[in-house]
């Protein structure tokens, strides 16, 4: 609920900051409250975290013989973060969420059709800020080359760029690379958008919750991971690669009470954390 001033120089005006005074020094107030039986909060300043980490890249296709070349794992969706100081909840904009789907599976190898995985796509958030995280690069075919795919993009907290982890390469003959690293959101200590592992023979390792090799799992399993490269595993031929996770939206904020709605809503220490994992939108309540 809006708090209006009567300024007699400018008219009404919605208020946006209340501010007391100690010693002559300025101090905002964060919370005010009615005096009523039942109380309710009309004026409230939050400092919001926010985390946007696009959908990660599935893996390409391997070579399809007895020799075992892997394609490139799935990069790691783009990881934006930072923080809107005194976000006023009851007259600032909402945000509205749009939430990259990972790159799908594919099958194949280089003499039946095989190719490229599919790039994850952005997640976006508009209306208080606008900011797009972009998904990860779809892993080549060993037949396309198998070389490192790139992650995708986003902003940091002091505007500059982020990149996602890199997905491994493909390799003929043996280990495949090693996904990249994701990347950790200090406000929950969670890492996110690991690269996925290239194919070979064996496949390799992905990065933080990125796919890997088929027999240990090439689907990506955590935000933002990419998808493993397809291994061809003693020649059988068959070359399936993992798919990219989807990305997410987390919104976060130190408060006694919840005071904003929108995706799933948890607590822990004092702290509110809103996390789409789809489409929505982040309101007061």
């Amino acid at each position: 609920m809006p708090i209006w001033i009567n300024d007699n120089n400018a008219g009404i005006q919605e208020l946006k900051k209340i501010a007391v005074y100690n010693s002559g020094t300025p101090l905002l107030v964060k919370q005010v409250w009615t005096d009523e039986t039942a109380p309710k909060l009309i004026h409230a300043v939050i400092d919001l975290d926010y985390l946007i980490v696009g959908a990660g890249g599935s893996g390409g296709t391997a070579r399809g013989d007895n020799h075992g070349g892997g394609g490139s794992g799935g990069g790691g969706g783009g990881y934006s973060y930072g923080n809107i100081t005194d976000y006023a909840v009851s007259s600032s904009s909402s945000f509205s969420i749009s939430i990259g789907q990972g790159g799908s599976s594919k099958s194949g190898d280089c003499g039946h059709g095989g190719q490229s995985g599919d790039s994850g796509g952005a997640t976006t958030v508009t209306g208080g800020i606008s900011i797009t995280s972009t998904g990860g690069g779809g892993g080549k075919s060993y037949c396309a080359g198998g070389g490192t795919t790139a992650g995708g993009t986003g902003t940091n907290a002091s505007g500059g760029t982020t990149t996602g982890a890199s997905g491994g390469a493909g390799r003929d003959d043996q280990t495949g690379s090693t996904g990249g690293n994701g990347h950790t959101w200090s406000v929950n200590n969670v890492t996110y958008a690991g690269g996925g592992a290239g194919g070979g023979e064996p496949g390799g390792s992905g990065g933080d919750y990125g796919g890997g090799d088929p027999a240990s799992g090439y689907h990506a399993f955590f935000y933002g991971a990419g998808g493993g490269g397809g291994s061809n595993i003693g020649g059988n031929n068959v070359s399936i690669t993992g798919s990219g996770y989807n990305g997410v939206v987390i919104f976060s904020y130190v408060s006694n009470i919840q005071l904003l709605t929108g995706g799933t809503v948890t607590e822990s220490n004092g702290r509110y954390y809103h996390t789409f994992t789809a489409d929505g939108t982040l309101t007061k309540i």
